[in-house]
């Protein structure tokens, strides 16, 4: 349509009513250019070049998504940033990269390629697969080597039969004829490597289609789940905005190992999948192997301990050696200090913390002063030796820095939560069915190349000779070395002594 008002405004009489004869004048460049436009657009997209310029750009986009901080890894990255740049980060998704609009816009652009690529060649490989074999070309045999030719005592008939059972046994199509007195024989194998590069080309459009399809429909999220709570939202990596599954995840029950060193060993969640259409399906979560539920795979990611265990503390006067007080309190909470001068507070609770295994922050007010604050751990000795000397020394972490009282940690008890990794990614199957097909397509391709074997008998005096010709698309040493290995068998068979039979 643009095209049409272009030319038509450029006429020369285009404030003329043209008739037939003006009418065709000026839709013959209409077509002309029509024509020119799609044929420059669809050089354009099944260009090499452009599959070239493409995969580049995907390259150094990956390079970015590994050297660039990504998800929540940006955070203070980009907080360090000045605003301009910061808007331009959030702008692209750098922080995203492999989600963001423009890599997107990469991949189809890609598959789009490869498309044109695809049926830009594919009649040419149809119209090669679909040829006959035609046995009494002569081309093939012009100029033929001396090495190829060999001369044999046996009849044509003979002759005929020793090579119609040797090309039948090594290809998979022959034909033969007889033409002005001569015998052709013609063979082939490997046809279907004609399709190799089309099956590759096939398979990363699925490879394309998956990722895309992945992109767009899948997610990654996390959730954390306390033991014995459940939940049916998680959280976008990306973003961190929440997402309805569509199903509630309950951890039953959430069991961890440790080593001697205090690294834990293993740990495993029990959850219990519920939906609405379904019943409820256990399925145990460990390192390494996640459990699917609707299509989304959950991954054991970490754990921790949550507020709300009772905290167990030994208390006892210095000042009256012997004299011990059993203290409990919850997180948050508090409890008097013994003889009732005083209070005590457990402001924080660490797991893990340090080389001194769990750790417990207290605050403590006694007659003499107020908000006394230091740490006790389950180890204090393996604490001390981890900290460095003035830090050892210091009254922060100083189990009687509340005089006349020194503290120590019992136990605690311990509520764990789970923390999950959520992944959906519809598009996994269309994956391996490429990376399957791409295996494939190689071995075709490389392993089965297309040849094809042109035999023919001509009657001499008292004599038979017979040439060899050959065609491949690929390794022409390996046909020179059959070619000679089948002239060599012909010659066995037809020799005093040699089957002759097929």
């Amino acid at each position: 349509m643009i095209i049409f008002i272009d030319v038509f405004f450029r006429h020369p009489d285009r404030n003329c009513s043209p008739g037939v004869e003006g009418a065709d004048k000026i839709l013959e460049p209409v077509g002309t250019r029509m024509q020119a436009y799609h044929k420059s657009l669809w050089s354009f997209f099944s260009s090499i070049k452009l599959a070239v310029v493409l995969l580049i750009l995907i390259a150094l986009t990956s390079i970015a998504g590994t050297l660039l901080p990504q998800n929540e890894g940006a955070a203070e990255f980009v907080s360090r940033l000045n605003p301009a740049a910061e808007n331009i980060w959030r702008i692209m998704g750098l922080d995203n990269i492999y989600h963001s609009w423009w890599f997107r816009l990469l991949l189809a652009a890609l598959a789009l390629n490869l498309t044109f690529c695809t049926l830009e060649r594919l009649p040419g490989a149809l119209k090669t697969y679909r040829s006959p074999l035609k046995p009494d070309r002569q081309k093939p045999f012009q100029a033929l080597p001396p090495d190829q030719t060999v001369s044999v005592a046996s009849p044509p008939a003979e002759a005929s039969r020793a090579i119609s059972g040797i090309l039948t046994r090594r290809y998979s199509r022959t034909e033969n004829c007889e033409s002005g007195g001569s015998l052709y024989f013609a063979a082939e194998k490997g046809r279907l490597s004609i399709f190799g590069v089309h099956m590759v080309h096939a398979s990363v459009l699925l490879i394309l289609a998956g990722a895309l399809i992945g992109s767009f429909l899948g997610f990654q999220a996390y959730v954390n789940i306390p033991e014995g709570g459940a939940t049916g939202t998680v959280y976008l990596r990306a973003t961190r905005e929440p997402l309805k599954l569509g199903f509630v995840v309950q951890c039953n029950a959430f069991n961890v190992e440790f080593y001697e060193t205090g690294a834990p060993k293993e740990y495993r969640s029990e959850l219990v999948f519920k939906s609405e259409n379904s019943e409820p399906l256990k399925q145990i979560v460990k390192v390494n192997h996640p459990a699917v539920y609707n299509g989304v795979k959950f991954y054991q990611s970490t754990y921790g301990t949550m507020r709300g265990g009772i905290v167990r503390l030994k208390a006892e006067k210095l000042d009256e050696p012997g004299v011990q007080s059993m203290i409990e309190a919850v997180p948050g909470g508090g409890a008097p200090l013994p003889g009732g001068k005083g209070m005590v507070r457990i402001v924080d609770v660490r797991d893990r913390f340090i080389a001194g295994g769990t750790a417990v922050l207290l605050s403590v007010d006694t007659p003499d002063e107020k908000d006394i604050t230091f740490w006790i751990f389950e180890n204090p000795e393996a604490a001390r030796s981890s900290l460095p000397a003035p830090m050892a020394l210091s009254r922060k972490f100083d189990p009687s820095a509340a005089e006349p009282f020194h503290f120590q940690f019992l136990d605690m008890e311990r509520r764990y939560y789970t923390g999950l990794q959520a992944n959906k990614d519809p598009g996994v199957p269309l994956v391996w069915s490429g990376f399957i097909l791409i295996i494939v397509g190689f071995l075709v391709a490389f392993f089965h190349p297309h040849r094809r074997i042109r035999a023919r008998i001509v009657p001499a005096a008292g004599e038979t000779s017979i040439s060899i010709a050959g065609w491949s698309k690929r390794n022409p040493m390996g046909l020179e070395q059959e070619i000679q290995t089948i002239l060599a068998e012909i010659v066995h068979r037809l020799s005093p002594g040699g089957r002759t039979d097929t």
